[in-house]
């Protein structure tokens, strides 16, 4: 997956995460002969981490044990924001959100909310500032902060999460316990990333630990599988043998490690595979 050379050449490798997920791409991705390649992502993993942490009212609406279907989470966020919240209230309830409405304001407001809201809103969730904002975007300062200050007022509780975390740092002189309780040290200028090293480095540790679940399921039942990729990301990948039984015995083995993680750390959100998929190569999963 990477090469090393002497001398003055460059070191070159590759990050997985980066990893376009591309059908075209994916299929050079395959098991070896007479295997399959079994697949599963965790639903919004980041998110859900986001949403324990912070307690936040608004993301636990979307992410809590008593989310309601229908909500999402762009539209959401744009309610908050001055002149776009009025174009989606006549389309979303948060109370009682409509999943009719909701899809229709998805296609009404398509533009809306997948070139401004989604990236803005993934944006400052990992701590944004007006001026990149606005040169990402191509608007001006002025709507840049107009649009900040409408997220901070909608997610109150991600911004004392953000709080916290910063005193905690402070106080520890470099570093934060994540959510698994693992020490991320984090240097000065990249302070402003807090949140993002603790929801990440927590969702690492989270799928760490459902994979050794599986691998002692693996163990106890004698299932032909290996991991192929097995932290991608929010994913994991393995090869199993190209028999239904085999199969079978496979997906239980991601439902274990997904239970046994969420009966461990007993959190306030429940973690979910979304899905497990099974074939001859990665682009499987690809939309």
């Amino acid at each position: 997956m990477g090469k090393k050379a002497s001398g003055n050449s460059k070191q070159y490798s590759m990050n997985l995460l980066a990893a376009p997920k591309n059908k075209d791409f994916m299929r050079c991705f395959i098991p070896k002969p007479g295997y399959v390649l079994i697949q599963a992502d965790i639903v919004a993993l980041e998110p859900h981490i986001l949403a324990h942490a912070s307690q936040d009212i608004n993301l636990m609406r979307v992410y809590g044990p008593n989310a309601k279907p229908g909500h999402d989470i762009y539209l959401l966020a744009g309610l908050g924001i001055a002149g776009i919240g009025d174009k989606i209230r006549p389309y979303y309830d948060v109370d009682i959100p409509d999943p009719n409405l909701v899809n229709q304001a998805k296609k009404d407001l398509k533009q809306l909310r997948n070139e401004v809201l989604k990236k803005t809103y993934l944006g400052w969730q990992y701590g944004v500032g007006a001026e990149t904002l606005a040169t990402n975007m191509r608007i001006s300062f002025a709507e840049a902060e107009t649009i900040l200050k409408g997220l901070k007022r909608q997610f109150a509780g991600k911004q004392r999460l953000q709080v916290k975390l910063t005193k905690e740092w402070a106080k520890n002189k470099g570093y934060i316990i994540n959510g698994r309780g693992r020490p991320i040290c984090i240097d000065f200028g990249s302070k402003q990333d807090i949140i993002n090293r603790y929801v990440q480095s927590t969702g690492v540790d989270f799928l760490n630990r459902i994979l050794l679940h599986m691998n002692n399921f693996r163990l106890e039942n004698s299932i032909d599988v290996i991991p192929y990729l097995s932290n991608f990301h929010d994913e994991s990948v393995w090869q199993v043998k190209d028999d239904p039984t085999e199969i079978e015995k496979a997906t239980k083995m991601f439902e274990y490690g997904m239970n046994k993680l969420n009966e461990e750390i007993n959190w306030s959100v429940v973690f979910r595979w979304g899905g497990i998929s099974t074939g001859k190569d990665l682009s499987i999963r690809c939309e």
